[in-house]
């Protein structure tokens, strides 16, 4: 149903499945990964939650739990979750990265700093940008240096990756803000409009719309 168009049908048979298996904790991620495709927030947030109450020691269900958090920008159940998972699996490029990204959205010095850190050790370990990985873990990395105010690293890194091949949305977002604030705008927009013209569902997409509007008003 989803892939004919027909999202309603989709949602209806989404629910069916919690009805009769609601105690499985993979039909519950299966359904909050439809609702945050679909952004459902709210039934994302459910079934996220049932998952991790239903099997605590899955990764999945700790990843998910924290991206639907940060969805909802809440960041100290999105940091919380995230630590989680970053503990059950050290070197997971998810983990990594979305604990950077929520650190280097807080205010406390000290968590901006350990973003930092997350993020170097990201990119250590996924050092090939000619991958996605090395190319998201580069673009999260340039992210937070960028708002710890070394712009020269954050836009070298980000040349780098946007180079090597295409980024996902997230990460296309991130690019598209470092470049915009370093004054490289046609940049910044030739990023924006790729990613924009898709479905995707992602935590910045109305920053993103925001920014794409700022620049054509320019």
């Amino acid at each position: 149903y989803e892939q004919a168009g027909k999202r309603g049908n989709a949602q209806k048979m989404m629910e069916r499945a919690v009805e009769t298996d609601g105690n499985s904790a993979a039909t519950r991620l299966a359904v909050a990964k439809w609702a945050l495709d679909a952004n459902q927030l709210p039934m994302a947030k459910e079934n996220a939650d049932a998952a991790l109450k239903l099997s605590p020691e899955s990764l999945e269900a700790k990843l998910y739990a924290g991206l639907v958090a940060r969805f909802g920008n809440d960041l100290p159940t999105a940091e919380r979750m995230f630590k989680l998972a970053h503990l059950q699996s050290p070197n997971n490029l998810a983990a990594n990265t979305q604990l950077a990204l929520v650190l280097i959205d807080q205010a406390d010095d000290r968590k901006r700093s350990e973003a930092l850190q997350y993020a170097q050790l990201n990119a250590r370990l996924n050092n090939d940008v000619t991958k996605p990985s090395g190319r998201e873990a580069a673009v999260t990395l340039a992210w937070v240096l960028s708002r710890l105010g070394q712009n020269t690293n954050a836009v070298r890194t980000v040349q780098q990756a946007i180079s090597a091949g295409t980024l996902s949305a997230d990460s296309a977002y991130h690019a598209a803000q470092i470049l915009y604030d370093t004054g490289q705008t046609s940049a910044a927009s030739t990023i924006l409009e790729r990613t924009l013209a898709t479905d995707s569902v992602f935590p910045n997409r109305t920053a993103a719309e925001q920014l794409m509007a700022k620049i054509r008003t320019q």
